[in-house]
């Protein structure tokens, strides 16, 4: 029997099997498949990142998450209020700053909250946790008293958190860039040895397209902060997101420092 034969029905068992067994609580919790490295201005740009901020779909839009962590102070939101740190007038900022944007389809946003009364508990020892360090490192024996303070914390404490996840979609680049890069992707499949289960990361490598996912970025940033009168954002690597969109579905399973 043909060895590459035998290799590739032993292969297909093993992927059959896998899919059917764990496919709906494990393989099938998010649709992204790659991720966009970072260059030489993504270092520039964002130095505090040390892994790449862009994810390509499997229907190759690439997508970048903002996590919300609150507001730099408490907005008004009387409806008849239109001044600085008002909501009406955060909202009017952004009206103002994505209208050019939204002027062709492409891109798309979307909030995504969580409320969670069961992490209670996990919240406030995240908080805590420096204190406990601290100790350690100093020899304090006060460490009942944070424990105590967990404790009496918990029941009142809910996790809340918010995410802001942008797309832009191969609509946004013209024909000739996506019939030059088509092409470019032929040339070099046929140069490539064949896998059958492995990636083709220059699939996914669009030039045109992730020029205007970074500006898209950096608009609604921008719109967002509000010259530091509105909401606070930090622009979360994919190791992160992959972690928090697998622990939506595998939520006391998911290790805190697991990454795709």
């Amino acid at each position: 029997m043909n060895i590459n034969r035998l290799i590739f029905t032993i292969e297909d068992c093993l992927n059959t099997l896998s899919r059917f067994s764990v496919a709906s609580s494990f393989v099938e919790y998010c649709d992204l498949r790659t991720v966009i490295g970072l260059d030489r201005q993504d270092r520039e740009r964002r130095p505090w990142l040390n892994s790449p901020y862009i994810a390509a779909t499997k229907r190759g839009e690439y997508l970048s998450v903002f996590e919300v962590s609150g507001a730099f102070r408490e907005m008004d939101e009387a409806s008849d209020q239109t001044g600085p740190g008002s909501l009406e007038s955060l909202i009017t900022s952004m009206s103002d700053s994505l209208n050019t944007a939204y002027k062709n389809s492409g891109h798309k946003i979307s909030f995504v909250f969580e409320r969670d009364p069961d992490m209670g508990k996990e919240e406030i020892e995240d908080m805590v946790a420096p204190q406990k360090r601290s100790l350690a490192n100093t020899g304090i024996q006060l460490q009942d008293v944070v424990d105590e303070k967990v404790t009496t914390l918990s029941p009142w404490l809910v996790r809340e958190r918010c995410w802001l996840a942008i797309w832009s979609g191969a609509d946004l680049i013209s024909n000739s860039d996506r019939t030059a890069h088509d092409e470019l992707v032929r040339r070099l499949a046929e140069r490539v040895p064949k896998a059958r289960f492995a990636q083709s990361p220059w699939q996914w490598t669009l030039s045109a397209l992730k020029i205007r996912h970074e500006a898209f970025l950096d608009n609604v940033e921008q719109a967002l902060r509000h010259s530091s009168d509105g909401l606070i954002l930090r622009l979360l690597d994919i190791h992160e997101v992959g972690r928090e969109i697998r622990r939506q579905t595998e939520r006391h399973s998911t290790p805190r420092n697991w990454q795709p």
